[in-house]
C-alpha cells in the first residue's frame, strides 16, 4: 500500500511484486516455485538511517516547502519513529523465509507481521477512502479556470 512521502521507495516495491508475479508465470513450467516475502515494518536499523537522512533532507528544503509539506513530512516522520520500535524482530521475518523455503506448496505471497496484513487488507478498500485516511488535512479545493 503507497503512502505519501515515500513514493519512489512504494513504486520498487510495486516493481519488485510485478517482477515476482512475472517470474512466478513464466518458471512455473519449469518446476520452479517463485514466492514473496512481504514484510510489513521489521525492528532493523534503517528506521533511524532514513530518519536521519529525512532530518537533512528537510533542512536544506525551501521555507515555502515546509508551508506545502510540512504537516505531511510530520506526520510521516511521526509514523516512522513509531514504526521503528513496534516493528516485528529480524527473527520473525527469517522465520516466515524458512517456512516459505520449506513448505511442500508454498504460497505466492506470505506476509509478516501485522501491520503487513491490515495494509493487505487495506489495498481491498475503496481507493478513495484510503486516501482519506492517509492524508493530512482538508483536501483543498481543486483551482478553476476563469473563464
Amino acid at each position: 500500500m503507497a503512502g505519501p512521502v515515500i513514493g519512489a521507495y512504494h513504486a520498487s516495491k510495486f516493481g519488485l511484486e510485478a517482477f515476482t508475479d512475472t517470474l512466478r508465470r513464466e518458471l512455473r513450467h519449469l518446476g520452479v516455485d517463485v514466492v514473496a516475502v512481504e514484510p510489513g515494518t521489521v525492528r532493523t536499523d534503517i528506521w533511524a538511517t532514513s530518519l536521519g537522512h529525512a532530518d537533512a533532507l528537510l533542512a536544506s528544503l525551501p521555507a515555502e516547502a515546509d508551508g506545502l509539506y510540512g504537516q505531511l513530512i510530520e506526520r510521516s516522520m511521526a509514523a516512522a519513529r513509531s514504526a521503528g520500535g513496534r516493528g516485528v524482530g529480524p527473527e520473525a521475518a527469517a522465520a516466515v523465509i524458512v517456512r516459505a523455503l520449506t513448505d511442500r506448496r508454498p504460497r505466492t505471497r506470505y506476509l509478516v507481521g501485522t501491520d503487513a496484513r491490515i495494509a493487505r487488507f487495506a489495498s481491498r478498500l475503496p481507493a478513495r477512502l484510503v486516501d482519506r485516511l492517509l492524508s493530512v488535512g482538508r483536501r483543498a479545493e481543486p483551482a478553476r479556470a476563469a473563464a
